[in-house]
């Protein structure tokens, strides 16, 4: 050519038997079309280089059949390209996202969607998804990018909790300031009866000699309706059930001081696992009445002290507990608590056992979640647990929560003993 320029032909040339054997043909210059479609490759070659090293996932799919990946989401599910290639993209959805995923898939509007993925491994991650049509090989795909916030919706999910546990705790000071006063309350004319019960029961044994003189004088006489003779056996065993009350009175006000008490925000103390379990069982008691379950407590190996907070390490106690009661069939039901010492651990374990319906393997992973339950229409706010699960974790232990082999569940509450020479 004139400018030295390199170009692209296509010809054809025949004999031409009607022309006396000359020869004929064509010529046409694909030299754009050459450029074009080297173009095209170069073009696809620096797409394919950029999404292979871009940190946010890419997918390209055709009919929810995954046709190639970069590197970034290889790594998020765990696998290779060739081990992704080919994969219908639901087959890697959470199975409560099956749906949800699909209608997305076949929608032609372009916006970003929370979803959950299964990796190759079988965990679980939450993704935003953000997809739009574009050619490929002269057809139009989906190509979706794959952004991994599974550790911010973590810390959502933890910053949740501690504002709850924030919320739960000032409630629990206010419920502590409010107890105080009914207790004081409670406790003047309680003590009156305290002390003025004694002084009957030593008046009605003085009084005894003289009734007695006056039925030997006079014969069968009644006291308040009542025939003496039953009066003078029955009036000992009402004085002490009088005195019985008022000390279980006393007692019932001061666990629940303790329950409410303890350790104020951010201040730690010695704490005995062992009583404050005990006392938060025994502040269940109507519970485990109305669910006609049984409580067990066991003791196992030597127990240290742990360094908390009483009253939140009972509610974590009175959580686990009242979830195993109300877990139990109609008919009742066992529930035992072991507080364990593990030595060799350097831990505390609170283990609560019991022998009810159990857990779904698919609720395990949403145990701890804030307000999901198995018990909404029962009232329940799905707090309970996710409240547990930070106090535990603020104390620098770990609440697990696993199905027992038959039926029934077990939750561990598992703490560091405390350390140093005070304790």
């Amino acid at each position: 050519m004139e400018d030295g320029a390199l170009r692209f032909l296509r010809g054809s040339l025949e004999p031409s038997p009607a022309q006396g054997g000359r020869v004929t043909g064509y010529v046409q210059d694909l030299t754009e079309l050459a450029r074009t479609q080297a173009d095209l490759k170069e073009s696809e070659e620096r797409y394919r280089e950029l999404s292979m090293a871009a940190t946010e996932g890419i997918v390209i799919h055709d009919g929810g059949t995954i046709v190639d990946v970069n590197n970034a989401f290889c790594r998020l599910m765990g696998g290779y390209e060739t081990d992704l290639t080919g994969k219908n993209l639901l087959e890697l959805a959470h199975p409560d996202d099956v749906s949800l995923l699909a209608a997305r898939l076949e929608s032609e509007r372009d916006r970003s969607e929370r979803f959950r993925l299964r990796t190759l491994a079988g965990d679980t991650v939450v993704v935003e998804i953000t997809s739009r049509s574009a050619p490929r090989h002269g057809r139009i795909v989906r190509m979706s990018a794959v952004r991994d916030i599974t550790a911010a919706i973590r810390a959502e999910e933890r910053a949740e909790g501690q504002r709850r546990l924030l919320a739960q705790t000032d409630r629990l000071r206010s419920l502590g300031t409010l107890v105080a006063g009914v207790a004081h309350e409670i406790n003047n004319p309680n003590s009156f009866v305290m002390f003025n019960a004694p002084l009957i029961e030593r008046a009605w044994r003085d009084a005894i000699s003289l009734l007695d003189e006056v039925e030997r004088e006079k014969g069968p006489f009644t006291l308040a309706g009542m025939p003496y003779a039953r009066v003078r056996g029955d009036v000992p065993t009402f004085i002490e059930n009088i005195l019985s009350g008022a000390r279980r009175i006393q007692e019932i006000v001061e666990k629940l001081r303790t329950f409410v008490g303890g350790a104020g925000p951010g201040e730690m103390e010695l704490v005995d696992p062992v009583k404050v379990v005990e006392e938060a069982v025994e502040l269940l008691a109507p519970l485990v009445a109305r669910t006609r379950g049984t409580v067990t407590l066991r003791s196992v190996g030597r127990i240290l002290p742990i360094r908390g907070r009483a009253a939140e390490i009972g509610q974590v106690v009175v959580n686990l507990v009242a979830n195993a009661l109300q877990a139990l069939p109609e008919k009742g039901g066992q529930v035992t608590v072991k507080t364990v010492g593990e030595a060799a651990l350097g831990t505390v374990a609170i283990v609560v056992e019991d022998d009810g319906a159990g857990i779904a393997p698919e609720e395990l992973e949403k145990i701890f979640d804030p307000f999901y339950t198995t018990r909404r229409g029962a009232g329940g706010s799905g707090l309970g647990l996710s409240i547990s699960h930070t106090i535990v974790e603020d104390h620098g232990g770990r609440l697990t929560i696993e199905p027992l082999p038959g039926a029934g569940t077990r939750a561990t509450a598992r703490f560091p003993v405390a350390a140093g020479p005070d304790r």
